[in-house]
């Protein structure tokens, strides 16, 4: 939902420059048909216009004539031409290729075993260029590369020491704007963890981890439950940081895009103002999400937009401060 994804965006840019906030939802892609690449260059033309996806390697084949880009499945020794050119936005396909072919032999310049959605496109027969290609919408690196990435890094800092089970699950993946991915990570630990963290028997972290377009781990950060009085975990520089609290429009702006995504369409603010609220969760439970992990009492915007259709009619978001989260509401029914 674009509700996450700006939530992401405002909490946490202004004191860190990162991206945090907002996961609920794991990646589901509607009326995608997940098949083999094997399955497609079998009879590329029953598939033509086809919405699919598509699992493998991306090789740049400089290849003369032909495509630059192919999505290869090793194992079963086939490939498909990628094109994302016909897209508002062109896709670059530079950062997850994990081979180079110059027309003999494979080299394996990173590995990152991809997720690419698209359409078939059959065009028949031409010379030199193959007759069907994948129209792409979208690459992603596939979660299993991203959870080791995740598990490699969190055992270079203070992670293990808390009884870590040294298992991590990825619960968001977004794009970063300067290229690379952002991940929102869940780990628990069994003993305590970072300085200053209460000792309980089990404690469930979340990390928010920002890879470069090499899959290289640039910034990190543990924003965990009460949050330390605004304060967050840098898990790469293994310091506490103040965290911004996050500014009225910003709640505004967030609160919005959250009930227009679930069909609540929004018209003018009513009111808005900072309040202490214990989680309800009202909106998870009308629109079917899972709730975050969250308890007790928390510092919150409370922003109440009028029902577009419905004037004299409201709807209310209680949005976490500090860290962006919806935790509740009500509406005027």
């Amino acid at each position: 939902m674009r509700w996450k994804r700006l939530a992401l965006i405002l909490v946490v840019a202004a004191a860190v420059s990162v991206v945090v906030a907002g996961y609920f939802i794991n990646f589901v892609i509607y009326g995608v048909r997940d098949i083999s690449v094997e399955e497609v260059v079998s009879d590329p033309q029953s598939f033509d216009g086809v919405h699919v996806q598509l699992h493998g390697y991306i090789v740049d084949t400089s290849y003369m004539f032909g495509p630059k880009y192919v999505l290869r499945d090793f194992e079963e020794g086939v490939e498909i031409a990628l094109s994302g050119k016909g897209r508002p936005e062109k896709i670059d396909f530079e950062p997850y290729v994990s081979f180079v072919f110059d027309g003999e032999n494979y080299t394996r310049i990173r590995n990152i075993n991809v997720i690419v959605v698209g359409y078939v496109r059959y065009i028949g027969p031409v010379i030199d260029a193959p007759s069907f290609f994948l129209d792409v919408e979208k690459v992603e690196p596939q979660k299993d590369i991203l959870e080791t990435i995740a598990i490699e890094f969190l055992k270079t800092t203070d992670v293990p020491n808390g009884g870590w089970n040294g298992t991590v699950e990825v619960k968001e993946i977004y794009d970063n704007k300067l290229g690379g991915k952002v991940m929102v990570v869940k780990y628990t630990t069994a003993n305590g963890g970072h300085p200053g963290f209460f000792l309980e028997a089990i404690e469930h972290h979340i990390a928010v981890i920002t890879l470069n377009m090499r899959g290289e781990v640039v910034s990190a950060f543990c924003v965990w439950g009460s949050f330390h009085d605004g304060k967050i975990w840098d898990l790469l520089n293994q310091r506490w940081i103040q965290q911004a609290m996050m500014s009225e429009q910003q709640a505004i702006d967030m609160g919005k895009v959250f009930l227009d995504d679930i069909g609540c369409t929004t018209g003018k603010v009513l009111f808005t103002g900072l309040e202490e609220k214990t989680p309800n969760f009202y909106w998870h439970d009308l629109a079917g999400l899972e709730k975050p992990d969250v308890q007790g009492l928390k510092l919150c915007w409370v922003i109440r937009f009028e029902q577009a259709f419905r004037p004299g009619h409201f709807f209310e978001v209680w949005i976490d401060a500090y860290t962006g989260e919806l935790v509740g509401g009500t509406q005027c029914k």
